[in-house]
């Protein structure tokens, strides 16, 4: 009885380290994955200010809103449709981003074509 046993304990305990090894992984695999798509803050800030310093600023305000648009709430403001929340984060980034809305001469985001109109 122990002989037939054992092969099966033997194989869910290989099954098992396998699992582990593909789980962390993975883990591995979403965590660089994110690090490429999220630009980091010191990134985008060195990026921007270089840019204003060059003169070009359209490319400035194109990198500032592709920054806004990698943030959570963002996203889930977008995803849900939810006008409450497209409100509070209209305010969220506009104060965040302050200091580099008003080198582009913007006094504060607009973004209420996001909201759905519910005619």
């Amino acid at each position: 009885m122990e002989t037939s046993i054992t092969p099966i304990i033997i194989a869910v305990a290989i099954i098992q380290l396998i699992m582990i090894i593909v789980f962390f992984t993975m883990a591995s695999n979403i965590s660089a994955i994110r690090k490429s798509i999220i630009l980091k803050d010191k990134d985008f800030q060195a990026k921007f200010y270089a840019l204003i310093l060059s003169g070009e600023k359209d490319k400035a305000k194109l990198l500032l809103f592709e920054q806004i648009s990698k943030e959570e709430s963002f996203i889930y403001a977008i995803l849900y449709q939810n006008d409450k929340k497209i409100d509070t984060m209209q305010e969220k980034f506009s104060k965040e981003y302050d200091s580099e809305l008003q080198l582009l001469g913007i006094e504060k985001l607009d973004m209420s074509m996001l909201k759905i109109s519910k005619e």
